[in-house]
């Protein structure tokens, strides 16, 4: 009898041993299942996250190729602006030379045209003086003509040899004036210089000597010589 009941408490107690260990044993399971249902929840989330990393990603590849898109083209404006404005330089350095150039070739023609006017200005004085020299001549070999003629004599031949020695005073005179108009309108361009000061030849055809007239006879016969 007591065997039996040492069997039937030890079989109860590997009852109720088999059960707590059962009880355990599932509330293991049911634990587990709980970690596995979190884990693939929190991978589900984790792939969320991937799929939005991914995105972000290639949003982020896109905008950096459009940034390097832009800033090759920056790049390739600013290579532009810089031919383009090598160019420009070129070419105010280019008008700025010819501009230089051609003030200097405008002060060289007004020191010529200065020199020539000088040269004109002075052939006109002397040519000035040219003509009062002969006028004052003119008049004094006509006054001295007339004071021999009055002492010689006082016939008509005489009177009409000196107005004739009038006239022709008169005609040099004029053609003397024609001379300086002359050779204001066709003096040749260019000048002697010797520093400021302008040295002037005068013109073969209006010689600086004095003119001497010469009556042949009382008939009126007249003629002048250049010497």
């Amino acid at each position: 009898t007591e065997s039996t009941e040492e069997l039937e408490k030890k079989n109860e107690e590997n009852t109720n041993k088999q059960q707590v260990e059962r009880t355990e044993w599932e509330q293991e399971k049911m634990d587990m299942e709980e970690e596995i249902k979190r884990l693939q929840a929190k991978e589900l989330e984790a792939q969320e996250e991937l799929k939005h990393s991914s995105e972000t990603v290639m949003t982020v590849e896109e905008e950096l190729q459009a940034i390097q898109t832009k800033w090759k083209d920056e790049e390739k404006r600013g290579e532009e602006l810089q031919a383009r404005n090598e160019k420009l330089a070129s070419a105010i350095n280019m008008l700025e030379s010819a501009f230089k150039e051609e003030i200097m070739i405008k002060d060289e023609e007004v020191k010529a045209h200065l020199d020539e006017k000088r040269d004109l200005d002075a052939k006109i004085r002397f040519l000035d003086a040219e003509v009062v020299r002969l006028k004052l001549a003119a008049i004094n070999s006509t006054q001295q003509r007339t004071f021999i003629g009055r002492s010689r004599s006082n016939t008509e031949s005489s009177r009409e040899g000196f107005r004739v020695l009038a006239r022709s005073a008169t005609s040099i005179a004029q053609e003397v004036t024609e001379n300086v108009n002359h050779h204001a309108e066709s003096a040749p361009t260019g000048s002697k210089t010797n520093g400021d000061n302008h040295v002037f030849q005068a013109p073969a055809n209006v010689p600086p000597k004095r003119t001497i007239f010469r009556v042949k006879s009382s008939s009126a016969a007249f003629s002048h010589t250049q010497k």
